[in-house]
């Protein structure tokens, strides 16, 4: 790939002329841009003729103009993309308009439950399984292992009576390893007695149990933008990672405490006072921080709540931490449901912005 060099260069005006020495350095650089070979500057002297001496600001020179005046398909998806590898510049602000609501920018979230619904909502807390531990909000787990675990602890069937658990192991559970798994299988087959061989007098007690209820369950996948989530109180880092808005919250409390410190200190005295009067390690500021907001303000709802109208849209926290460990993944607290642009139920999409 070669680019011609001007000889001297090019004097200043209000026109733009592709001839000459300064037209050819143009000329040759854009070449050299889109991949092109030296010796398109010839043909780009045939397109350009009769361009000279039309203000720069009316000159068409984005990748769709340039590719329609040589010829080649610019109605092709991959034309801009494909040559330099960058959006359209005349396209740009359309371009980050749209990627603003990409789901491709966004964390991609789950959420386990026996309920259906399209949309998430505030009102349902408190109506589903399991303690609000990381505050008041929507929770939900970046691995879908955590949600899906979840979903199946809450889609138990019936419970397998002894009689039908007999009935199965006179059939060797048709060769699976327990009555359960037996079950399941024969729940997708209409002809599952005689696809496994079942012993008749045991065929209406096996039917008797699979035609009890069972508890149905959904597993929902959500988008929510990075921007988003990257503005989440973290429960396990300390002052000196969290969001500004909450500092300032800290600093508040330091202060109304009776603590007086240079404002570049706040990180330091935060983390002294939370250590000799809390008790509490540098891990654990961003759960002290959610506590004491919620001691203060009368209960998590409202504390997440004070912390919404602040600008921190949820809290992170890692998995497992109930439990003690220390999982490689987040789960998520939302206070907003308005913040997610997409939502999946069982693989479907049930809503998107």
């Amino acid at each position: 790939m070669a680019v011609i060099p001007p000889r001297s260069l090019p004097t200043p005006q209000n026109t733009y002329t592709p001839t000459g020495t300064g037209g050819d350095f143009i000329k040759g650089t854009a070449a050299g841009v889109l991949g092109l070979p030296a010796d398109v500057l010839q043909l780009m002297n045939a397109v350009w003729a009769g361009q000279a001496k039309r203000p720069m600001s009316d000159i068409p020179f984005t990748s769709d103009d340039l590719g329609r005046m040589m010829g080649a398909d610019i109605t092709a998806d991959s034309f801009f993309a494909g040559t330099v590898g960058a959006p359209d510049p005349k396209d740009l602000g359309k371009a980050l308009l749209a990627a603003s609501k990409n789901p491709a920018l966004a964390m991609t979230l789950f959420h386990g439950t026996l309920h259906k619904f399209d949309k998430f909502s505030l009102d349902a807390i408190g109506t589903g399984e399991g303690a609000q531990a990381f505050g008041h909000g929507l929770y939900f787990a970046e691995s879908p292992g955590v949600a899906r675990s979840y979903q199946h602890s809450l889609a138990q069937p019936a419970k397998i009576t002894d009689d039908v658990k007999q009935a199965l192991a006179r059939n060797d559970n048709a060769g699976f390893d327990s009555a359960a798994e037996a079950l399941n299988d024969f729940r997708r087959h209409d002809d599952w007695a005689e696809r496994w061989d079942i012993l008749p007098d045991d065929v209406p007690t096996i039917q008797a149990q699979l035609d009890k209820p069972q508890v149905s369950s959904h597993l929902y996948e959500v988008e929510i933008p990075d921007e988003v989530t990257d503005r989440m109180l973290d429960w396990h880092k300390p002052l000196s990672e969290q969001p500004e808005s909450i500092k300032e919250m800290a600093s508040n409390f330091l202060r109304e405490e009776g603590y007086d410190f240079p404002a570049n200190e706040l990180s330091d005295a935060f983390e002294d006072w939370a250590q000799h009067e809390v008790g509490l390690g540098v891990d654990e500021h961003g759960k002290l921080l959610y506590d004491l907001l919620a001691d203060k303000m009368g209960g998590q709802e409202a504390a997440s709540q004070a912390l919404r109208e602040a600008g921190i849209p949820g809290i992170k926290y890692r998995a497992g931490s109930l439990s003690g460990g220390a999982g490689e993944t987040d789960n998520i607290v939302l206070f907003d449901p308005e913040d997610i642009i997409q939502v999946k139920r069982d693989g479907d999409v049930v809503m998107r912005k």
